[in-house]
């Protein structure tokens, strides 16, 4: 019996011969713990490799002290609530799981932090003796009340409802917050012509004993229309009886979006034997996010079960820390010879266009049907850069990426991390640039049984020219170890590692981290160089192409790259990118020459990537923190 990782840590725990298989998740990308949080009450999920029972044990030290009662039922798919928390508290939790013979696992410790109570202008909402009784009452005295900001307080119970906000106009100093003080469970929300509203720490469902909702009317856990400066965060959704999890109308656009730390699980699948995906149409399922933003931020979300996980589209969006895990077309009854599933899917239609989309630090993992990719990025020809950087596909089915049926430009690929226990049959590329997809290129990037004796790591066809020419890769296939063959288009690109053991911390338990021998250290390359018309000193400086790039956005939590100039410069901020030339504005002047190489040296998150005079291949590097000494399988959205 096996602890998978469900929801939002960063660690995933395997079995392998028997044995338990902790899989790390390493410290550049520390997966946000004790962020999906709320006031009083905290749900714990976590997956088993077979049937098992379910319980939490918890506490304020690593003593725990308390359980929660235990679920005897063998499932795969584990959720406990804990009820009776203090605000503003870490706890330390440990999830234990018991099959059928008697076999037990443990996940090792991990902690939460419950929010603080609310401040501003608190009302409360209770099934009896608050202020109000539901939700939607709150919600309609908030849009009309409120001038310095309101807070709509729920405490435990059921809400048979579908809160509806429409039409506030708010502003830093006045929002609208929804909070769960304790274990609350509520159909949908749906928020229209609005800005400045927060939803944290809901369980979220249509499928519950008494639900209005029930049926095939399409109601997804958070319908954002026309909106912005909407906040969804550390609420768990699961079970939509006829939806995905957050949507928008498509060709709609709402800015400046924050999904944060949700977990998602079962999208038009009720769990209900017997009408398991009543309202699911011929191999087809529902999204999980999809529809149209600009200048969003989805961040430290984990997903199972969803046809597609973002099918969203739009501008200037940051994808960052997701995690997307054991999702089978089988489970809506769809046949993988017409529903596959990927991570990254948008559904780009002109003019709502991808352009200058940074997908980072991702997880996909427990993939290994139906033809999964982690990106499908097709668009128009309006489409352009998008940035994959620091990405892990371990046990994908499919190719890293594909530009698939439609016109993408600019698609930078670079320190990326592609795993899997064994290739499958056929599998002759991994990233794959076709369809009038000229410009993109694929860097820094470890393949560890990506494509098959004598695949190649990458293909353009005759209308897809690449950009920065492709190379400093490493590929190793366990298979054939040191005698895989490789086309030519792979052993005569620059800087190339083949056939060597990218030599992870370890395998078993998994950590991906590289050892200080591993071929990959010190291996890779620069992404763009000083442009020959750059002035040599000052703020401004022109490149060769800026497009590997990011400057914020504006977007909050959301970093400006850091950069550096040559093998052995000053790190230097990026304040704004212009594309369109190639231009650079830094934080300070920094000298240079033209010619030279610039690295990426921070990420949007503030870590550090580059750690000698040229970054190691892959997206875990060999000078990263130890792991965190207590990881778990579970995730935590806490309220």
């Amino acid at each position: 019996m096996k602890l998978k990782q469900s929801l939002l840590f960063p660690v995933i725990l395997f079995c392998l011969s028997g044995a338990v298989r902790l899989e790390t998740a390493w410290a550049i990308y520390p997966w946000p713990v004790s962020s999906a949080t709320a006031e009083a009450a905290a749900y714990i999920t976590w997956n088993t490799d077979v049937a098992g029972t379910s319980q939490v044990s918890y506490g304020t030290t690593l003593s725990y002290g308390n359980s929660t009662s235990l679920n005897s039922n063998l499932v795969t798919y584990h959720a406990q609530t804990i009820t009776g928390l203090a605000a503003g508290t870490t706890y330390h939790y440990q999830v234990v799981s018991t099959d059928g013979s008697g076999n037990t696992v443990y996940s090792p410790d991990q902690t939460f932090t419950t929010l603080a109570a609310p401040t501003v202008n608190v009302h409360t909402v209770k099934t009896s003796g608050g202020n109000y009784s539901t939700i939607s009452a709150c919600a309609s005295a908030a849009v009309s009340g409120s001038s310095a900001g309101w807070t709509c307080e729920v405490y435990a119970g059921t809400y048979n409802e579908q809160v509806s906000v429409s039409g506030f106009t708010g502003s830093s100093s006045n929002q609208i917050t929804f909070i769960a003080h304790d274990a609350v469970l509520v159909a949908a929300f749906s928020i229209a012509n609005s800005s400045y509203v927060n939803v944290e720490g809901f369980e979220v469902t249509t499928t519950f004993s008494g639900s209005s909702f029930e049926s095939c009317g399409g109601v997804t856990a958070f319908l954002l229309n026309t909106d912005s400066y909407i906040t969804i965060a550390s609420n768990y959704a699961h079970n939509m009886w006829s939806g995905g999890f957050v949507a928008t109308p498509y060709h709609v656009t709402s800015t400046y979006l924050q999904v944060l730390n949700n977990v998602m699980a079962f999208a038009g699948i009720t769990g209900i034997s017997g009408n398991e995906y009543p309202c699911v149409g011929t191999n087809a399922g529902f999204p999980g996010v999809g529809g149209s933003a600009n200048y969003s931020l989805f961040d430290g979300n984990v997903f199972m079960d969803a046809d597609h996980i973002f099918t969203l589209v739009g501008s200037y969006n940051v994808f960052r820390r997701n995690i997307m895990h054991d999702t089978n077309p089988a489970d809506w009854n769809a046949a993988c010879a017409s529903d596959h599933v990927d991570f990254f899917n948008p559904y780009v239609s002109n003019p709502y266009d991808e352009i200058h989309v940074l997908i980072e630090g991702n997880q996909e993992y427990n993939a290994l049907v139906c033809n999964m990719h982690f990106s499908l990025l097709e668009g128009d020809s309006t489409s352009t850069g998008i940035v994959e950087r620091f990405n892990l596909a371990d046990n994908v089915d499919s190719y890293f990426m594909s530009t698939g049926d439609g016109t993408m430009s600019g698609i930078r690929i670079y320190n990326n991390t592609d795993v899997r226990t064994t290739i499958a049959a056929g599998e002759s590329s991994d990233t794959v640039f076709v369809t009038n997809s000229p410009g993109g290129t694929v860097l820094n990037t470890l393949f560890y049984n990506a494509v098959t004796d004598d695949g190649s790591l990458w293909w353009f066809d005759g209308t897809s020219s690449p950009g920065t020419t492709p190379g400093y890769n490493l590929a190793y296939n366990t298979d054939s170890s040191t005698s895989c063959t490789w086309p030519s288009s792979v052993t005569t690109a620059p800087g190339m590692v083949l056939n060597q053991n990218p030599l992870f911390t370890q395998l078993t338990p998994y950590d991906f981290r590289l050892q200080a021998s591993s071929p990959a250290r010190n291996a890779g390359t620069y992404l763009t160089t000083v442009a020959s018309g750059d002035s040599g000193s000052g703020t401004s400086l022109v490149v060769t192409d800026a497009g590997f790039f990011q400057g914020g956005l504006g977007i909050a939590g959301v970093q400006s790259d850091w950069i550096q100039v040559g093998s052995s410069g000053t790190p230097v901020q990026i304040s704004s990118v212009n594309y369109s030339t190639n231009t650079i504005t830094l934080a300070n002047s920094v000298s240079r020459s033209s010619g030279q190489g610039i690295y990426l040296y921070k990420d949007s998150n503030g870590n550090q990537v580059l750690f000698g005079s040229a970054p190691d291949i892959g997206a875990y590097p060999y000078a990263l923190a130890p792991a965190p000494a207590s990881p778990t399988s579970v995730a935590a959205a806490a309220h």
